[in-house]
């Protein structure tokens, strides 16, 4: 279950890794092929045309930049269904997940990951606070609530479902489920 706060006040636009973009590019290409690539780069300003094009993983980018990816392809091939999107987001951190960072996750237990997923946050996006709330019934259940981040749009709410799903099986988790139960937006 995640929850996320108000937006924040700040005026400062959110910063996000750019593997971000690369993983949306081949989720793209692997969904919709070259066709659908370029429909959707047709759509974009030049500035995100030349961000999805060629995308730098280490580089920091606008946030709302894959806000606007996201919506964008939500609209074209989804029928405007922004849920489509935790595909994405679950694909994103499949792929994050390197092949040496899996097998160490395999080993590590949920509630370790939940305790280490702030510092994880922290080298993802450059604002915000990822805490978890853990159950008191146990390792079975934990609250994590999204602080001081503008989600910008619900789009990305369903990114975020999709990031956290991945997260917790490639860790080991059993029957995964992500309920989005707070959230300015929706």
């Amino acid at each position: 279950m995640f929850q996320q706060s108000e937006q924040r006040d700040s005026m400062v636009a959110t910063q996000i890794k750019g593997i971000s973009f690369v993983h949306f590019k081949e989720y793209v290409l692997s969904q919709q092929q070259q066709e659908g690539m370029d429909q959707l780069t047709a759509q974009l300003s030049d500035e995100l045309r030349t961000t999805l094009q060629l995308p730098f993983a280490s580089t920091w980018y606008p946030h709302s930049y894959l806000v606007e990816m996201e919506k964008t392809y939500c609209e074209l091939f989804c029928e405007g269904d922004f849920s489509h999107i935790r595909e994405y987001g679950y694909f994103d951190m499949t792929q994050s997940v390197n092949k040496v960072l899996r097998i160490f996750l395999r080993l590590a237990s949920v509630p370790f990951l939940m305790n280490k997923a702030g510092k994880i946050w922290n080298q993802m996006i450059d604002q915000g606070e990822f805490v978890v709330i853990q159950d008191e019934n146990g390792d079975k259940r934990a609250t994590v609530e999204i602080r001081d981040l503008d989600p910008l749009h619900e789009v990305w709410c369903y990114d975020l479902e999709g990031n956290i799903k991945a997260l917790l099986e490639v860790c080991g988790g059993k029957n995964v489920k992500v309920e989005h139960t707070a959230c300015p937006l929706r």
